[in-house]
């Protein structure tokens, strides 16, 4: 079976031909005078589009474009590939993720993303996720059957687009906050990109140490 490599350099099967870019968007953390917070988003590559106001985004994916657009408006912004964030050790005070790991099915490269966070998170900064577990709707679980297989794990799954994506059993959460303390759990109802009801889970933890 084919191969792909993440943006994490991670080896996986099977082939995935469209990685996620990572938009950052650096800015002044809300409760802190001199802290700093790191908002990441990602979404997969796509055809060029014209984004808002007339901004020069070529080559940008909608979902990436729309990102970039609105991270003009407030501080600045960087698309990186995700394999070293720019910036500093222990250099901010939180870092906001949303629906990233959903565009990562790769377990390698989520734990790589989240070894770079807490690199660069104070001890005691703040790690917010927000993204999708495991639904429970007829839609979802007869595409997690069907592409079960193909793909390795219960809950990846493949769009029309061919975009490859993942939703998360509760246990993997917890494995990938190892060596954070959680503080908060919280699931609600919200939807997708799409327009589709979906159930998220945002979680709040912080640094250890």
């Amino acid at each position: 079976m084919p191969a792909w490599r993440d943006f994490s350099g991670k080896l996986c099967e099977p082939a995935n031909t469209s990685t996620p870019d990572v938009a950052v968007r650096h800015r002044p953390a809300a409760q802190a005078k001199k802290g700093h917070s790191l908002q990441v988003s990602a979404a997969q590559r796509g055809p060029p589009v014209s984004p808002p106001r007339g901004m020069g985004l070529p080559g940008l994916g909608r979902s990436l474009a729309k990102i970039v657009h609105s991270a003009a408006l407030t501080g600045s912004f960087t698309v990186n590939d995700g394999r070293q964030l720019p910036c500093a050790d222990a250099s901010l005070d939180a870092v906001l993720l949303f629906a990233v790991l959903t565009c990562i099915p790769c377990d390698e490269a989520q734990k790589n993303l989240l070894g770079e966070f807490k690199r660069i998170l104070r001890p005691g900064g703040l790690l917010l996720i927000s993204d999708y577990p495991l639904q429970s709707d007829a839609r979802n679980l007869e595409r997690y059957r069907q592409f079960a297989a193909e793909l390795g794990e219960y809950g990846r799954f493949r769009l029309r687009d061919g975009a490859l994506l993942r939703h998360h059993r509760p246990e993997w959460f917890a494995e990938l906050l190892g060596g954070y303390r959680l503080e908060q759990s919280v699931e609600r109802d919200a939807l997708t990109m799409n327009g589709n009801p979906a159930r998220i889970l945002q979680l709040w933890a912080r640094k250890s140490g």
